[in-house]
């Protein structure tokens, strides 16, 4: 019985995140102008979808031809804006929903069980997902991105070849970066027949390929992202950080005991140091690093590392978090972030150099001041745990 009600609980917070995202802070989805400047569209023929002209936009099919079926189903009238935009807006709830459900069954086919809904909040409310319909994060379809992300790894550790076959070709119509499905199952599904999973592999690479020349190609800035990302090195840093805050410790811990841990090793902990450099090589090289959702690909590695590391020092975690030390560093943390934080807001002019698209400053400065604020409060754990493993 208690699975309806963990559906419930993270329905609940899939429904507010995407209240707050989109209609407190002003998201895509709040009004048709908003949505048209995320599909390229006027606001009063939405339904035209024209980013879908442009590369790489237009070879991530899957998506739109979801949202445009549905449309097309319940209108009689290809022209009716009005139920277009709505039609969008439930898939995107639908999706947005789904993602964080298949997160906790994803959770739930692992040996953290136990953990699958706390996974799932976390999951839920990390900015990629809790500011997913904000400037810059620019969520289209990447919620359906995650969920076939999350299947395609259950069906990688089940070694279900139907289901690894069925994810990764959707994957492929999808997005691009779920080209990391056929990557894990090429190097790390040690169940399969090299011959199956290089074949599998090269199917996938050989769809990704066929979708570009069966759709006209279309030249555009393959460079685009790494220019940004080099001459923005700050936000680079900055939104990478913003996208697991203080969880990239556990992360980063988890993948230096690689060595150490591999005696209880499964698909998910052999894979995460070369996931890891393939994200973050790839997002630099091709990406935009501020629009995190890109990174937020990691998300089952990092959680799950995350759990795992919890699992394993609970009882160390639970008495600093119960120590006097944590609760004076807490409260004066909390003065001295939310002090400093105020005073960005009130004179954002002097701290940043407003950008032309309609970014949320106060919202993401808010986010970053959290991050930092449990950043902080967790510091002198790992600082005291760095110098235990020295000793």
């Amino acid at each position: 019985m208690k699975y309806p009600k963990h559906l419930i609980i993270l329905l609940a917070i899939a429904s507010i995140t995407f209240f707050v995202s989109n209609v407190l802070i002003n998201g895509s989805l709040n009004h048709k102008l908003n949505l048209g400047g995320e599909l390229k569209s006027s606001a009063d023929s939405l339904y035209q979808w024209k980013i879908s002209q442009e590369a790489p936009f237009k070879y991530r099919v899957l998506h739109r031809a979801i949202v445009v079926g549905v449309y097309q189903i319940l209108s009689s009238n290809r022209y009716d804006n009005e139920l277009f935009f709505n039609t969008y807006r439930i898939m995107a709830f639908i999706f947005h929903y789904l993602a964080i459900c298949l997160f906790y069954y994803f959770l739930s086919q692992t040996k953290l069980k136990i953990y699958a809904l706390a996974g799932a909040i976390i999951f839920a409310l990390l900015p990629a997902m809790s500011l997913a319909y904000n400037v810059p994060v620019h969520t289209r379809e990447d919620t359906l991105a995650y969920s076939i992300l999350l299947l395609g790894l259950v069906a990688i550790m089940k070694n279900n070849i139907q289901l690894i076959l069925l994810f990764f070709v959707l994957g492929v119509f999808c997005r691009e970066t779920l080209l990391l499905l056929p990557f894990v199952n090429l190097f790390f599904n040690q169940q399969q027949k090299l011959v199956i999973r290089t074949a599998i592999a090269g199917l996938c690479f050989a769809l990704f390929f066929g979708i570009r020349f069966y759709i006209e190609p279309t030249d555009y800035n393959h460079w685009e992202g790494f220019n940004w990302n080099r001459t923005h090195l700050l936000q680079v840093i900055g939104f990478t950080y913003i996208s697991f805050g203080i969880l990239w410790m556990p992360f980063l811990l988890h993948i230096i005991d690689f060595k150490k841990n591999k005696i209880d090793s499964d698909i998910l902990h052999n894979s995460s140091l070369s996931v890891f450099f393939l994200v973050m090589i790839t997002t630099f090289l091709g990406g935009i690093f501020n629009e995190i959702r890109i990174i937020y690909l990691l998300a089952p590695w990092v959680i799950y590392a995350v759990i795992l590391y919890y699992k394993g020092n609970k009882t160390l975690i639970q008495e600093y978090v119960g120590s006097k030390l944590f609760a004076c560093l807490a409260i004066l943390a909390f003065v001295v972030i939310a002090g400093a934080s105020l005073e960005i807001v009130r004179n954002l002019n002097n701290y940043i150099i407003r950008s032309e698209f309609d970014i949320p400053y106060t919202s993401w400065i808010a986010v970053a001041g959290t991050q930092i604020y449990f950043g902080i409060l967790c510091l002198p754990y790992f600082f005291k745990l760095n110098s235990e493993r020295q000793a």
